[in-house]
């Protein structure tokens, strides 16, 4: 359901997100049923589905409150992720004042994992959540406020990422680049995503929009190595 996601099958991850519920919900698997929330709920999102989306993300957290207790790891990582899914979802709802809530809520979570974070999956932590603010930001269309927040980061802990998790976070910001019209930087920080993770560039919808945008955009220098990612990722130059 992730990758159809990721590649706008969103019909098809939606189906496969509601299968996955199914037994998750018939063993009383938490962990599982969790995970296949999100999905669903990022289904739901993608069909316009929004306040349904946040509602279903909000109901899942509250199910699993009672056991965090109990089982603060991978369970306590899955549960701050469904608020900063919720947070992605308001800011695309343009709902500042409740994405800022939901990461509020994502962060006491992080807070409570620090100074680890979760390497099973999720690799839910402080930076994960600080990533996630960047990316509601973007999504917010406050490409400025973004690229402060981003900057206040430590490099350090972007690195420590998984690669997809640095390739999507450089994604936004080539995004927030691209909207204040710096197009040489969002060209520079798209090709590095394309170096960290090559898939994420030439595969998905979100980075060919980003490609077609500086195609238009770019001279010199800055136009070539965009036309030569374009060419690499089938984008028409």
């Amino acid at each position: 359901s992730s990758v159809l996601l990721k590649f706008e099958v969103n019909h098809i991850a939606w189906l496969a997100a509601d299968r996955a519920m199914h037994p998750a919900l018939a063993a009383q698997d938490t962990w599982s049923l969790a995970r296949a929330t999100r999905s669903v709920a990022r289904a739901m999102t993608s069909s316009a589905q929004g306040r349904e989306a946040i509602t279903t993300l909000l109901n899942m957290a509250d199910r699993m409150r009672p056991e965090l207790p109990q089982q603060e790891g991978h369970l306590l990582a899955l549960y701050g992720m469904l608020y900063l899914a919720a947070s992605i979802t308001a800011a695309e709802q343009e709902d500042a004042a409740l994405a800022r809530d939901m990461h509020r809520e994502a962060q006491a979570a992080a807070e409570r994992m620090a100074p680890h974070y979760e390497t099973h999956r999720t690799h839910f932590g402080i930076t994960n959540v600080q990533i996630h603010r960047v990316a509601a930001l973007v999504r917010l269309y406050d490409a400025g406020r973004a690229l402060e927040f981003a900057g206040t980061i430590d490099p350090a802990a972007i690195a420590a990422l998984s690669p997809e998790r640095r390739a999507n976070y450089l994604l936004d910001l080539t995004e927030a680049h691209t909207r204040t019209r710096n197009y040489q930087e969002a060209a520079r920080l798209l090709m590095r995503a394309e170096q960290v993770a090559p898939e994420e560039v030439r595969c998905r919808p979100v980075a060919h929009g980003l490609l077609r945008s500086l195609l238009s955009n770019t001279t010199g220098e800055p136009a070539r190595l965009v036309r030569a990612m374009a060419g690499r990722a089938g984008v028409a130059a």
